[in-house]
């Protein structure tokens, strides 16, 4: 017999669905699965594994009834849309794309808004740091988003074109660039007629316009078309003189000096 009395445990009930406890083990979870799908080092099939784990993870943990909260849901999708669109994995890429947009119908609309919002400004890190695979995925990313929750027309639309081009650009693919400027140009230029917008929106339009003129010039010289680019250039100076922009200021004589380039170039 033994000398003292055995202490009883009693078995740890499981931890409720919703519970602070519940929740904190599941992102404990998808963060370690995120670290390994993220990790550049690690093999691409088990970062795809590690992707396929967390859309099994989440679905056992939406079962239970946690977190219950689709703007959640909506968040986790994108990300994983993104991610197994830079792993090249399209088909579970656009299958997730499309649980997202899904889940983001229960998501307030300025919810919708800022997440176009949000991977536009992704992009541009990317693109600052020279990631420019990245950030145009990213890009696209926030494009179909956009169209499938919002239409044809969506808010950061004309923004997501902007950066679009310039990573085109930055990549040397000028006739792409051209084409997402005209693009971008129309929109602006739809916005800029609109009767309802104060004067310091309409100044503020107004200057983009000029800027995604200068780019498309960019783009067009880039080709050898010297001549229509010059035509562009001589436009934008013509513009900025009849404007509050002054010879002395950095934007009249960047666009000088490009016009310059761009005659010498036409004229041999």
């Amino acid at each position: 017999m033994w000398p003292f009395k055995q202490r009883e445990t009693k078995p740890t009930a499981p931890a409720a669905a919703n519970s602070p406890a519940s929740e904190k083990e599941f992102l404990d979870s998808v963060s370690k699965l995120y670290a390994l799908a993220f990790d550049d080092a690690m093999p691409l099939e088990v970062r795809k594994v590690a992707l396929l784990e967390m859309t099994q993870h989440q679905a056992r943990h939406q079962g239970t009834g946690a977190p219950g909260d689709q703007r959640f849901e909506h968040a986790y999708r994108l990300k994983l849309f993104i991610v197994l669109s830079l792993l090249g994995d399209r088909a579970l890429a656009e299958q997730q794309l499309q649980l997202a947009v899904t889940a983001s119908y229960a998501a307030p609309s300025p919810d919708k808004q800022k997440k176009v919002g949000s991977m536009n400004d992704l992009a541009q890190k990317l693109a600052a740091q020279n990631r420019f695979h990245e950030a145009e995925v990213v890009l696209q990313a926030a494009m179909k988003y956009g169209t499938a929750t919002f239409g044809p027309e969506f808010p950061d639309q004309v923004n997501l074109l902007t950066n679009h081009a310039i990573i085109l650009f930055s990549t040397r693919r000028y006739r792409e660039a051209e084409a997402v400027r005209r693009q971008e140009l129309l929109l602006r230029k739809q916005d800029a007629a609109r009767v309802n917008l104060d004067a310091n929106m309409q100044a503020i339009n107004q200057t983009r316009i000029l800027l995604c003129q200068e780019g498309l010039a960019d783009a067009i010289a880039a080709q050898g078309r010297s001549k229509e680019a010059l035509d562009i250039y001589g436009t934008l100076l013509h513009a900025l003189q009849n404007s509050c922009y002054t010879p002395d200021r950095p934007g009249f004589q960047r666009i000088r000096e490009k016009h310059e380039r761009c005659k010498v170039s036409w004229q041999n």
